[in-house]
């Protein structure tokens, strides 16, 4: 229930920073409401403990939210890549965990963002250390990114599918997995949620993302 009222998407993935419900980049505004909130409150706490550092309160928990995301591809990745077999029917996905993952990874996308939005405009909220955690966003959408496309790939020889093209493996996933499709959606959606902020948070100057090679490419994929 909490994971949903941070990451759940009445139908969409978009963001509009305002809390509107309107557009690609929209969210319902009773997500946004909440999102908003906890920057707020952790804002508060850390300005009355100004004798010594202390990281926002936030912060524990966008981390907690991108290793949950994070860690179920490093799962997949570990499962399918390290060759291991569990039957005929292979390994089946709990749909807890694939939710899990959706959830956390967008509310985690929507908290940066929001913060970076924050900063931009100026208003009360922004903190900077949650703003140095979109290069973990990025890594952490990217192994999850990874580990289902693994995962669907199984999925495929198990319906006795062969090696395809991106266009045919796109198909049948969307086609076969329509869940897949949505953590796929939620990593791609996420990542541009947070490069959009990024890019208005630099008012237009070039944002160059520390991130790995793979992962870079991925995301230029995405602009």
């Amino acid at each position: 229930a909490l994971l949903e009222t941070l990451g759940g998407t009445d139908g969409s993935y978009g963001f509009h920073f305002d809390g509107s419900e309107v557009g690609e980049q929209a969210i319902p505004s009773r997500y946004y409401v909440a999102l908003r909130k906890r920057l707020l409150v952790s804002e508060e706490t850390l300005a009355k403990k100004s004798q010594y550092v202390q990281q926002p309160r936030v912060v524990p928990l966008i981390r907690a939210l991108l290793a949950a995301s994070g860690g179920l591809g490093e799962a997949l990745l570990f499962i399918y890549k390290g060759g291991r077999t569990f039957g005929d029917d292979g390994f089946i996905l709990p749909t807890g965990a694939k939710t899990t993952a959706e959830y956390s990874l967008l509310a985690a996308a929507r908290l940066i963002a929001l913060n970076l939005k924050l900063g931009t405009n100026g208003d009360r909220g922004y903190l900077h250390w949650v703003s140095l955690l979109s290069p973990a966003f990025f890594h952490s959408a990217y192994r999850l990114r990874f580990g289902v496309l693994e995962y669907a790939k199984h999925q495929r020889q198990l319906a006795g599918g062969t090696a395809a093209t991106n266009s045919e493996f796109g198909t049948f996933i969307a086609v076969n997995c329509p869940d897949l499709r949505r953590l796929l959606d939620a990593c791609d959606n996420g990542a541009k949620l947070i490069l959009t902020a990024l890019e208005e948070h630099e008012r237009g100057r070039n944002v160059e993302v520390l991130v790995h090679s793979d992962c870079r490419a991925w995301l230029a994929d995405l602009k």
